[in-house]
């Protein structure tokens, strides 16, 4: 394989830009839009495969509304083989209070050839009118490398008077890695970059929701400057991201009233609570604080529930039949009632004190008021 250097004279309509350092995806494909002086602009990966006439549904659907920013169907193609799987990969999306992507099921509409809304786009496959998307901002200019740009340019486009729909009848494929060959990512993205990127789109565009993300995702410094994000917002008269849960992502979850939120360090091992990187019916444990939040953040609602952030506040914490603790969804977990002079967090259905032990396991056994091991504090985050 070699590298190119220059495009080939014959072909007429390509343009190959190089930059004189690494800037990331965002402004790459920034100096590729300023360049273009066509009405539409597509964005493509690199390691996909274009199906034949998947172009023009984008471009009709563009014509009939250039407010809309479009995807296509993004299909499978297998690492092993390159051979193009339908229907094996990702549509219409919606997301979590980490900023992650979730699948949607599809429209039930009986056409399946018309346009479903989305709630977000996937981030690397997509068609906009050229003029609209560089109104509306086109990428936040300080944004780093790769991670979180879906969320914002799809907020900021249902928000300030547009929309995000996933085209069925265009199809590109896409190669997903596998565990198998790629552990962690093909050349270094540093994870607080991500998360720098994401906790900005949520200062900018989520107003007092952002206080969810933050609490699920790890720290990350410096947002540098919001201001003239928030200034393009207040000139563009965006909507308010409570008209954007109400109006769009109406599947959203929003976690109720919290009372508390944070690390949870127990007095005797001077450890975290940490969910260990488990799911549902996992067993929680202790862990080295690390103040990353992620498997160590937790929030206790109004009603009593021990909230899991970094799984969207769905899933909580609870003693199961045996004592042991848990991970549960909420809806069958117990509730907890903090005491805050001794300490005690205790299952409102046992009146027993959440405890832990020497191995670093956890159970609820019976309160005793100077049980340092049953002692706990919420470190805010």
């Amino acid at each position: 394989m070699h590298s190119l250097h220059s495009v080939p004279s014959y072909w007429l309509k390509v343009l190959l830009v190089r930059l004189k350092q690494r800037r990331g995806l965002m402004q790459a494909r920034m100096e590729g839009i300023w360049r273009a002086t066509g009405d539409a602009v597509v964005f493509l990966d690199s390691h996909i495969e274009a199906s034949p006439a998947w172009l023009e549904p984008l471009l009709a659907r563009l014509s009939e509304n250039p407010s809309r920013l479009l995807v296509p169907s993004i299909d499978s193609v297998g690492a092993e083989d390159l051979v193009f799987r339908y229907g094996r990969g990702l549509s219409v999306l919606s997301f979590s209070w980490n900023l992650g992507q979730r699948p949607m099921p599809g429209s039930n509409d009986p056409d399946t050839t018309r346009p479903v809304r989305s709630t977000v786009m996937p981030g690397g496959l997509f068609a906009a009118d050229r003029r609209w998307f560089l109104k509306l901002g086109g990428y936040d200019p300080e944004m780093r490398l790769y991670g979180g740009e879906e969320m914002e340019i799809s907020f900021r486009t249902w928000m300030c008077g547009g929309g995000v729909e996933h085209v069925p009848c265009s199809h590109v494929g896409h190669i997903f890695r596998t565990p198998e060959y790629w552990q962690g990512q093909v050349y270094v993205v540093p994870s607080e970059e991500i998360a720098r990127n994401k906790r900005r789109a949520a200062a900018v565009w989520m107003d007092s929701y952002q206080r969810f993300v933050n609490i699920s995702m790890q720290p990350a410094g410096d947002l540098g400057n919001l201001e003239p994000r928030k200034e393009l917002r207040k000139r563009l008269k965006c909507k308010s991201f409570k008209w954007f849960l109400k109006s769009v992502a109406t599947e959203v979850v929003v976690p109720p009233i919290l009372r508390l939120s944070g690390m949870v360090v127990n007095a005797d091992r001077g450890q975290c609570l940490d969910t260990l990187g488990g799911s549902h019916g996992g067993e929680m444990g202790m862990y080295q604080c690390h103040g990353q939040h992620g498997a160590q953040a937790f929030a206790l609602d109004a009603e009593g529930f021990m909230r899991i952030p970094v799984q969207s506040y769905e899933l909580c914490v609870t003693p199961d039949q045996a004592g042991k603790v848990v991970i549960m969804v909420c809806h069958r977990a117990q509730k907890w009632v903090w005491d805050a002079k001794p300490g005690h967090l205790v299952s409102l259905k046992s009146s027993a004190c959440l405890q832990s032990s020497n191995q670093g396991t956890l159970k609820v056994s019976a309160c005793r008021k100077d049980a340092l091991n049953q002692r706990w504090s919420w470190l805010a985050s």
